[in-house]
This record gives structure tokens, C-alpha cells and sequence, in this order.
């Protein structure tokens, strides 16, 4: 195993730090990290490491401690700062199975190709408008790169 840099062993210390104290101040009682092991499908070692950030917990990890603590993922997170539509997307996120947020990458992912294929357009007209003409191999370069419809880029997702 590498060495971790500092700033990434600060974060997933903090992550770590708030793991415990989820487990240890849940609202009805103590929660044991045997206990929470069991809940993650994990065990009591890795939480145990992910506390005091031996180990690394994933994005779909945080996830499940989220959905299990009722929190926002946002909460692992200390002192970032996002814009309010992010944090509204966290927020929603938060208590997704990982199935359904790979669904949301693969939608954020179409509908960031959907925004790329929307400014090159743009950019195709602006280049037209001032009378530049592409040669015919540099149009069909861009045609094999650039998918034309919607339903193009969709099944070019599924192969995400």
C-alpha cells in the first residue's frame, strides 16, 4: 500500500472521526462497531480502520453509512463547500442504493454529453456564420466523435 498524502490522510481522518461519532452517538442507542460491520456487509475490523483512517471507505461505502445514519452524505464531508444546486443533489443522493446512483452517474454523464453536443453546435454554427466551411475529412472526423442524436449518445452509454 502507498503512502497516503497528507491532505488525503487529514480527509479520510475526518471521514473516519464522523463515523464514529455517528455510531457513538446514534439517536436511540450505541451502535457497536460489530454491529454496524454487520449492517455495511462488512466487518468490525474495517470499521474499525475506517475510523481511524487506516483504511479508505468508498463513495458507495459513504453511501450506505449515510443511508444507515439517515444523514447526508455531505455530513463526511467537513467543510466543503458547495453550490446550493450541488448540495441539493447530495442531499437527494443521500440515501440512494447504489444501483440508483449509478443510474444518476450514467443520467449526469448523458446529460453532460448532451451539453458538450449543445456548445459544439454552437460552436459549428458560430464557425458557419463567419463563413469557415470544415473539408470534407474533417467534418466526417468529427462526425465519427460526435454522436448526432439523443439515441446515439444513450446507447453509447451503455457501454459506460
Amino acid at each position: 500500500m502507498g503512502h497516503k498524502k497528507p491532505d488525503q490522510l487529514g480527509f479520510f481522518q475526518d471521514v473516519g472521526a464522523m463515523i464514529r461519532h455517528l455510531r457513538l452517538n446514534a439517536k436511540s442507542r450505541v451502535i457497536g462497531q460489530a454491529e454496524l460491520g454487520s449492517a455495511m456487509k462488512t466487518t468490525p475490523n474495517t470499521v474499525c480502520r475506517w475510523e481511524n483512517g487506516t483504511y479508505r471507505p468508498s463513495f458507495f461505502d459513504i453511501n450506505e453509512l449515510a443511508t444507515y445514519f439517515c444523514v447526508p452524505i455531505s455530513q463526511f464531508v467537513p467543510g466543503a463547500q458547495f453550490s446550493s444546486a450541488m448540495g441539493e443533489l447530495i442531499e437527494a443522493a443521500s440515501c440512494l442504493s447504489p444501483a440508483a446512483i449509478h443510474e444518476l452517474i450514467l443520467f449526469a454523464r448523458f446529460r453532460r454529453s448532451m451539453d458538450v453536443d449543445a456548445s459544439q453546435s454552437k460552436l459549428c454554427r458560430s464557425i458557419s456564420h463567419r463563413g469557415a466551411q470544415l473539408d470534407s475529412d474533417t467534418h466526417s472526423q468529427l462526425e465519427q466523435h460526435v454522436p448526432s442524436t439523443t439515441t446515439e449518445m444513450a446507447l453509447d452509454l451503455t457501454h459506460v
